[in-house]
C-alpha cells in the first residue's frame, strides 16, 4: 500500500509540474502573438488608391506609444494626380472605442490646412509613419490631452481629403481608408 501511495504522490507531483509548464508555456505564446506586426488595407477605386496600415503589434501598455505606418499606393494602370488637403502629412488616422465614439484624430490640432498635389505613377507608393501617444483629443469625452483608459480601441488609417483627381473636381471630397485594426490597451 505504501508503494502505491508513493506512486500516486509521484504521479500527482509530475501532473502539477507538467500543468505548470503547460500554463507557463501558453502564457509565453500569447504575448508573442500580440507582438507580431499586423497589416490591413483598403482600396478606394474612385481615387485609384490602396491605403495600407501597419502596426508593430496589437497589445500595448497604458501610455506606450502606438506606431502607425501608412502607405498609399496607386493601384490603377494610369498616373494619378491628387490634390490632398492636409495638416502637414497627407495622411491621417482616427481612433474610436467600442461604442464608436471618436477618441482621437491625428489631424485635429496639428497645424494649419494646406493643399498638396501628389502625383503617383502606377504601383508607386508614398509612406508616412505617425504615432499615437494614447491621448484623447475629443474634448467632449475627457479633458484635454488626458490618457485614454485601458480597453479595446479601433484604428483606421486615412489619406487627407482629396478634392481633385487628375484635374477634375470631385462632387464630394473623398478619402482612402484602410480597414480597421483592433488594439488592446492594458
Amino acid at each position: 500500500m505504501i508503494l502505491t501511495l508513493k506512486k500516486a504522490l509521484l504521479f500527482c507531483a509530475v501532473a502539477v509540474v507538467l500543468g505548470a509548464i503547460s500554463v507557463y508555456g501558453m502564457s509565453m505564446i500569447a504575448p508573442r502573438e500580440a507582438l507580431k506586426a499586423v497589416t490591413v488595407e483598403g482600396i478606394n477605386e474612385e481615387l485609384g488608391l490602396k491605403l495600407t496600415m501597419t502596426l508593430d503589434k496589437t497589445t500595448f501598455q497604458l501610455g506606450e506609444p502606438v506606431n502607425i505606418s501608412l502607405t498609399m499606393t496607386n493601384v490603377s494602370n494610369r498616373t494619378v494626380k491628387l490634390n490632398i488637403m492636409h495638416l502637414g502629412h497627407r495622411f491621417d488616422f482616427r481612433i474610436y472605442n467600442i461604442t464608436h465614439e471618436d477618441i482621437y484624430q491625428w489631424n485635429r490640432g496639428h497645424g494649419c490646412a494646406m493643399v498638396d498635389e501628389v502625383i503617383l505613377e502606377p504601383d508607386e507608393s508614398l509612406s508616412r509613419n505617425l504615432q499615437w501617444e494614447q491621448i484623447c483629443n475629443n474634448y467632449r469625452i475627457v479633458p484635454r490631452d488626458q490618457l485614454v483608459v485601458p480597453g479595446t480601441y479601433y484604428i483606421v488609417g486615412q489619406t487627407g481629403p482629396v478634392s481633385y483627381v487628375n484635374g477634375e473636381r470631385l462632387l464630394d471630397v473623398a478619402i482612402a481608408e484602410s480597414a480597421e485594426l483592433e488594439i488592446t490597451i492594458t
